[in-house]
């Protein structure tokens, strides 16, 4: 029970993290593209804390 509820919760919260991201992330870099996705995530963070 603990295993579902656990996978439930974390497979809507990165349905709700990827559905804000844009279609595509233009980086050139490793760097750069894991700059980008990490900002998403604490922006998305940000406005789940403050916002909703």
């Amino acid at each position: 029970y603990i295993k579902q509820t656990t996978r439930h919760f974390i497979e809507t919260v990165f349905s709700a993290i990827t559905a804000q991201f844009p279609k595509s992330i233009h980086a050139v870099t490793m760097d750069g593209f894991l700059l980008k996705v990490s900002t998403f995530i604490v922006a998305f963070t940000l406005k789940a804390a403050f916002i909703d």
